[in-house]
């Protein structure tokens, strides 16, 4: 596949002209922070996405190693890497084991070997973005990488570093493909997930010089099995609740996580990544049951390093409002202690399903 700048200038004009259309349709919607999702005193004014209108129109991705054509029928896993040498490998080794076989991945700056690390996957287009992290941007970049790749068909599974996603079949060898199928019988074009936070039974730090090789789902094995709130709003299907709200939720009312996410989509005409959290156009949002579980690893060892480093650079939502609180906490009890009565252990997808976090899917 050939991607000139040209072809990125158009993206960026498409995406930018989409944008516009959202001003004009919804200048009145309550603010949808990756933190704070129904706090109401800030909106989504005009001048708030004109501003999101403003990165896309900077956005600058350069190709760097890009693989022949997506093959018919392939799914794309993409995502934005920064610094992830720790969880690139096991990433790569969770959605390859559940039949993936095409990665597009956006380095952001690293400088811990995930730049060249990715560079030798033969399975992985990579692309590097040399502008400082923010929120925004990262919207930016993945609306213009999914905007790259898209055709009609195309099915795209967005995923963090840290995040692991999981579904009913997942565990008798069905694939993202399959699950892709399924959605298409259904007519479903985004597939709904909860961000399911996976902590270890003691104080978090399960991975050590010990043990570093454990595989993250048996190192931090255990979720909040209870606990969870789920509301429509005019953006998405919310969903509320687990470790995070619990032991941070105290410090800040705004401090309120979102856990719904759309990972899994077939882009229609005007897809745009608006928010961590949901596409536009809207409707799309509200078809889907919850069929992912979203295994969310972010308290591991190097967890207050990242914590420090997001306050410092203010780079997240709310000047990294999410990071101040779990700062706040970790200051005032010098670890973090998240295993509780809620707490259950995670045997496999079926364990989520018990737990009706997430959905049958219909095969």
């Amino acid at each position: 596949m050939q991607v000139s700048r040209a072809r990125i200038f158009n993206a960026a004009h498409r995406i930018g002209t989409e944008l516009r259309k959202i001003v004009q349709y919804d200048s009145d919607a309550p603010s949808m922070g990756a933190v704070d999702m129904t706090w109401k005193a800030d909106a989504l004014r005009d001048d708030a996405l004109l501003s999101l209108y403003d990165e896309y129109r900077r956005t600058v991705l350069e190709p760097v190693i890009i693989r022949n054509d997506i093959r018919s029928g392939d799914l794309l896993v993409v995502s934005v890497m920064r610094d992830e040498i720790a969880l690139a490998k096991e990433f790569l080794r969770h959605y390859r084991g559940a039949g993936v076989q095409r990665f597009a991945i956006i380095d952001n700056n690293s400088s811990d070997g995930t730049f060249d690390y990715l560079c030798r996957q033969p399975d992985v287009d990579v692309y590097r973005a040399a502008t400082d992290f923010t929120t925004a941007r990262k919207q930016a970049w993945l609306t213009m990488l999914v905007d790259l790749y898209r055709k009609e068909g195309q099915w795209f599974l967005h995923a963090d570093a840290d995040e692991h996603i999981v579904f009913d079949g997942l565990e008798f060898g069905l694939t993202f493909a399959d699950l892709a199928a399924a959605m298409d019988r259904q007519g479903i074009r985004r597939a709904r997930g909860c961000l399911v936070d996976m902590y270890a039974a003691d104080d978090g730090q399960a991975r050590d010089s010990e043990n570093e090789f454990l595989p993250l789902q048996l190192a931090y094995p255990c979720f909040d099995g209870e606990g969870y709130r789920e509301y429509h709003l005019t953006e998405l299907i919310a969903r509320e609740g687990g470790p995070r709200q619990r032991l941070f939720g105290a410090v800040s009312e705004r401090f309120r996580p979102q856990l719904t996410k759309y990972p899994l989509f077939r882009p229609e005409s005007g897809c745009v990544f608006v928010n961590p959290h949901f596409l536009w156009p809207y409707p799309g949002n509200f078809r889907s049951a919850c069929f992912l579980g979203i295994l969310h690893f972010k308290f591991l060892p190097d967890f207050e390093r990242k914590v420090e480093k997001a306050v410092e650079e203010g780079n997240y939502w709310q000047d990294s409002l999410e990071y101040r609180c779990y700062q706040s906490v970790i200051s005032q009890t010098g670890r973090l202690s998240l295993a509780d009565k809620c707490t259950h252990v995670y045997q496999g997808p079926a364990s989520l399903l018990r737990c009706q976090i997430i959905a049958p899917v219909p095969w």
